[in-house]
């Protein structure tokens, strides 16, 4: 990690944002010093890590277990609403019913791993079992009710956000917040695409979201020059554009 999450955290509450969705490594790779910091200030703050960021590969191996008890203790210690996963690294058109079925395991021995009240938030990206909606509503079928759903609203086509908002029992509960400009302009703010910005937030309400959301990436991420100030007043123009927009 390229700097402290503690440092940010006075901020973060200042500008009117409900929690942190935080990335594993900057809990895994920062020091005894930084976590206590950050567990200290979530605590006076009142500044929850809601969501712990994970990238525990599923596939059973022993790197897999071992990394998922390390998310597990980092989620309990730092009372964390839910952990977000990819579940299978590997499209479902490429994917046996074996290695499905073995990543379904991984998932039910993890879920027996943490307390109840601690959810997964599943991501449905393009290159995990998830990105087949048919697949996406059997495996949250099996897995049950502790197993959710995040969608990339923003990036997605109206007519594919549609699709799966119309998906079985989607239990849609996050949104990862990103939008995409026009072909190499990589990530925009909302608030220079309103009316796709709108349609998309028009659609969630619809729908009848009542979840979360995380300012994911903003204006000026991913980027050789990247400009932690200016990506701050970028996350700042899209939480206000996401609060008028959704309490019009």
């Amino acid at each position: 990690p390229s700097f402290e999450v503690s440092a940010w955290m006075e901020k973060i509450s200042e500008a009117g944002f409900a929690g942190i969705e935080i990335w594993e490594n900057h809990l895994k790779l920062a020091s005894e010093e930084e976590q206590a910091r950050i567990a200290s200030l979530s605590k006076s703050l009142s500044l929850p890590i809601a969501i712990i960021n994970s990238y525990v590969p599923t596939d059973d191996s022993p790197d897999a277990i071992a990394a998922r008890r390390s998310i597990t203790e980092l989620a309990i210690r730092y009372h964390a609403e839910a952990i977000k996963i990819n579940i299978g690294h590997l499209s479902y058109a490429k994917a046996t019913v074996e290695e499905i079925e073995s990543h379904i395991r991984f998932m039910e021995a993890w879920a027996g791993e943490l307390p109840q009240e601690i959810l997964f938030y599943m991501e449905n990206h393009a290159g995990t079992f998830m990105d087949s909606p048919k697949v996406a509503a059997e495996t949250r079928e099996r897995l049950g009710s502790r197993f959710q759903t995040i969608l990339h609203a923003f990036t997605m086509g109206h007519e594919e956000l549609r699709e799966r908002l119309a998906e079985p029992n989607l239990r849609l509960s996050h949104i990862h917040v990103q939008m995409m400009g026009e072909t190499g302009k990589g990530r925009i703010c909302l608030d220079e695409a309103p009316e796709r910005a709108r349609e998309t937030i028009g659609m969630l309400k619809n729908k009848g979201f009542k979840g979360s959301w995380t300012l994911e990436f903003t204006a000026g991420t991913g980027k050789p020059e990247e400009n932690l100030a200016l990506m701050w007043t970028n996350a700042l123009k899209d939480l206000d554009f996401i609060q008028k927009e959704w309490n019009r």
